[in-house]
């Protein structure tokens, strides 16, 4: 039996393995599109490897300069528009996902293009033509999956919750071995301001897939905001342990704090300044441990410094 500790040592050692297996690949790509004897064809087929290596390895930007030139090779594949829509979305540019991946669904409507334009369309708000456009991403794929979950986003989004728990209930139910609608439910419970109910549906989540940081870092902020600090510093560790981020450590010094272990979670809260010093949220809390710690001074010391970094951190 692979345990949660095994699974997240397992899958830091993919990820290891994934990027350097991606780095080789745009190395060899790179190496490749040298030869001056390619075809137009073959140059084309390295390059669609290469963007998406890049895109594999989360080199966005260097993926949008191979699927841009991709465009100008192959302006009638509606692959390449697609891939250059969501290279775009991942750096949340969204305005420039929406003019690539129509110019894909111009040339070919597919789901896969719809929900980017969908969900570039509900990040900036457009809840309405995003709401219309899954539906047309639903009407090619009714029962794929991620279809479903993202029009459960732009549900919860506009505020409809009900009908966001009917859609990732039909979703669950139809694909209960799939960790993502557990987690989305989660999701629009946080929202609903229901801790205990997100805690038991990203404990679901992490149950099914333990290597996936995102679910035991959801699952820590349910715990921390459901008030189980003990759980909450638990589920940090697991997702540091994953992959060690910024946000994840100030959530377990926080946790520490309303323990009253201030020592600890001020030690913590520096080591985490150190290594991202921009992060606001983690300034604001070093001003709230120093506060629960009764160090006064220090905490309006950090909230001065908060305010200096965001003047509209309305929690300083």
């Amino acid at each position: 039996m692979v345990t949660p500790i095994h699974a997240q040592g397992k899958n830091a050692q993919s990820c290891l393995e994934k990027t350097a297996k991606g780095e080789a690949l745009v190395i060899a790509c790179l190496d490749g599109l040298k030869n001056v004897e390619l075809d137009d064809e073959a140059i084309a087929k390295m390059q669609g490897i290469l963007g998406d290596a890049y895109y594999e390895i989360d080199q966005f930007d260097a993926a949008i300069g191979v699927y841009k030139q991709l465009v100008i090779r192959e302006p009638k594949n509606w692959i390449h528009n697609k891939d250059l829509g969501w290279s775009y979305w991942e750096i949340d540019q969204y305005e420039n996902a929406i003019a690539a991946f129509d110019l894909s669904l111009a040339l070919s409507p597919k789901s896969v293009t719809y929900r980017g334009k969908a969900s570039s369309l509900r990040l900036l708000g457009r809840y309405e033509l995003a709401l219309e456009t899954i539906h047309k991403a639903l009407a090619l794929a009714p029962k794929y999956r991620r279809n479903m979950l993202e029009l459960t986003r732009i549900h919860n989004d506009m505020g409809n919750s009900e009908l966001a728990l009917e859609t990732i209930d039909a979703t669950i139910l139809k694909n209960p071995e799939s960790p993502y609608g557990w987690s989305l439910k989660g999701d629009v419970l946080m929202d609903l301001d229901d801790f205990s109910g997100a805690v038991k549906q990203y404990k679901m989540a992490v149950l099914i897939n333990p290597e996936k940081r995102v679910f035991q870092n959801d699952l820590a902020w349910a715990y921390w905001d459901n008030e189980d600090f003990e759980e909450a510093i638990s589920s940090f560790d697991a997702a540091n342990a994953i992959e060690n981020r910024a946000n994840e450590m100030g959530g377990k010094a926080s946790a520490l704090s309303f323990l009253d272990r201030h020592e600890d979670a001020l030690k913590l809260i520096h080591e985490t300044l150190e290594l991202d010093p921009s992060n606001v949220w983690n300034t604001n809390e070093k001003g709230w441990i120093n506060f629960r710690a009764q160090n006064h001074k220090d905490a309006i010391a950090a909230f001065k410094e908060t305010l200096m970094k965001d003047e509209l951190y309305r929690y300083a």
